[in-house]
């Protein structure tokens, strides 16, 4: 790397327009390295124009890619697309994401003859910004993009950042200037509008739709130590006595579509077995398979393998419908068992898992929101549309969640519609084993905890349900039928009846919504 030599008195910089030149050289890539600014805030920079002799080379349109560390979210008038669309000022520019650093790196098509380097932070027709500019960069060159050689530094300039406020210049001028300066701008304007830089649509350079490159088995990781080509296929262990799914023949456009066609051709012999596993699950609690997402040596084995192979092949036979798979489960005589746990049972097999008895288990946390929406009345049953947040969102800089208060109305529909963000999880979901929606969880925890009973007793959605449907029952046995869907046996009677002279409707309906009958299952 060669150190460019400091010329003593330089200009100190500004923000409409610094110049760097150096000694010409045949390029692939140019990158402007900020590391300070004049207010320590994140750099700015509305346009950096690389130069071969008097021509601007660096412009989008000709196919110039700018790639920068970072960009400051949430601002559409900076972004890195605008540090070389020809387009000069403020609302055109870059910002860097870092205070006080950042980096953007202009790749050219081809290798290119470059002399001189142009930046400014506000070169607009009437330039108003002065904060965010680079006070201390480094421009480097590079002929492949791995090894850079400096070429120009702020070094030898004079010190601080020179700026007038232009409104500050035009107040001191006299009336002959101030009508010469309108013209001026008159005239660049409207030559700004024939301009094809200006008027032309805005254009992304995204991506080249190339045939990827071989992939090579590289010694040790060493991407300079390639060995034999590595065709495209599915892993070994995935293969199976119906054939391989011929990914080295497809074209690189069609492997995925291949391999899921491969997977789902109904020959497989684990996909549909994983699938009515899952399924079996979500109805009894566990799987044929204790381990859903493990069917490997590892795993455990299948409970009742024989009708796990039954499915499979029932499921694939019925067109991989899910909906007739639930359906067929439904109507098993497993499914309809009574839940009464049998004393002889329960010595033979404590664990359930020859499914001697229905297991009783708790509602998951959507369906527990769902029901006492569903029995309190207030569910909203309107299908498809947008969904709902029980978060708070909003943008400043970058995207903020924060908690509710107490959610409104709109979010009193189905668990289905609830929008999810990753790393946000609502109190009351959470509380009930609702995980974020950033952890796979293919088998959900049942837990009991204090959370649980303090959210049905003190939270505030729960007593708000329950307020409402005070309002609207004529009763505690009304609450009782409307709650548990059935009324209430003697005993049942006897304490509701209590609870609701010191309560009243309300009193009733807490009490009810906290009871395991209302959230088991």
């Amino acid at each position: 790397m060669s150190n460019p030599k400091a010329v003593p008195g330089r200009p100190a910089l500004n923000s409409q327009w610094n110049e760097e030149t150096f000694r010409e050289r045949e390029v692939k890539s140019v990158r402007f390295d900020v590391l300070a600014t004049n207010d320590s805030q994140e750099p700015c920079i509305d346009e950096l124009q690389v130069f071969s002799q008097d021509t601007n080379i660096a412009l989008a349109i000709d196919g110039v890619i700018a790639q920068p560390d970072s960009t400051l979210a949430g601002y559409t008038d900076h972004k890195a697309s605008h540090i070389n669309d020809g387009r000069f000022g403020n609302p055109y520019s870059w910002i860097s994401a870092t205070k006080g650093r950042g980096s953007i790196t202009l790749t050219f098509p081809k290798l290119t003859k470059v002399n001189r380097v142009v930046w400014s932070r506000d070169a607009g027709l009437v330039p108003r910004f002065d904060d965010r500019v680079p006070t201390a960069y480094v421009i480097s060159v590079s002929t492949d993009g791995n090894t850079w050689e400096t070429v120009a530094t702020q070094a030898g300039r004079l010190p601080g950042v020179t700026y007038v406020h232009p409104d500050e210049i035009r107040k001191n001028l006299d009336t002959k200037a101030k009508n010469a300066l309108d013209v001026a701008e008159a005239s660049w304007k409207a030559l700004l509008q024939k301009d094809p830089v200006q008027t032309s649509p805005s254009s992304a350079y995204t991506g080249r739709f190339t045939e990827p490159e071989p992939t090579f088995l590289l010694t040790r990781g060493d991407v300079m130590q390639r060995k034999e080509v590595v065709a495209p296929a599915a892993p070994k262990i995935m293969e199976y006595a119906g054939g391989t799914c011929g990914l080295e023949q497809a074209a690189e456009a069609d492997r995925r579509l291949a391999f899921a066609k491969w997977l789902t051709n109904g020959k497989h012999p684990t996909v549909a077995r994983v699938i009515v596993n899952r399924i079996w699950q979500q109805h009894f609690g566990r799987g044929l398979v204790a381990g859903p997402s493990d069917f490997g040596n590892m795993g455990g084995e299948p409970s009742h393998p024989e009708l796990l192979d039954h499915l499979a092949t029932w499921f694939v036979n019925n067109g991989w419908s899910i909906k007739k798979l639930h359906r067929y489960i439904l109507s098993t005589d497993a499914y309809a068992r009574s839940s009464f746990a049998s004393p002889v049972a329960m010595r033979k097999d404590a664990c359930n898992v020859l499914l001697w008895r229905m297991p009783v288990r708790r509602m998951e946390a959507e369906m527990v929101r769902d029901a006492i929406l569903s029995t309190c009345g207030n569910l909203d049953k309107a299908m498809y549309g947008p969904g709902y947040r029980l978060f708070g969102y909003d943008v400043v800089n970058v995207a903020r969640f924060t908690d509710l208060e107490l959610p409104g109305k709109d979010t009193w529909r189905r668990g289905i519609y609830s929008i999810a963000a990753r790393g946000v999880r609502d109190g009351f979901l959470g509380a009930f084993d609702c995980p974020e929606s950033s952890v796979r969880t293919p088998k959900r925890d049942a837990t009991t905890t204090a959370l649980q009973a303090l959210a049905l007793w003190n939270g505030k959605f729960v007593n708000e349900q329950a307020s409402i449907l005070g309002e609207k029952a004529t009763g505690a046995v009304d609450v009782f039928k409307r709650l548990m869907g059935r009324g209430p046996d003697a005993v049942e009677t006897s304490v509701i009846q209590s609870i609701h002279k010191s309560g009243g409707n309300v009193a009733v309906a807490r009490v009810l919504l906290n009871s395991s009958a209302f959230i088991s299952y």
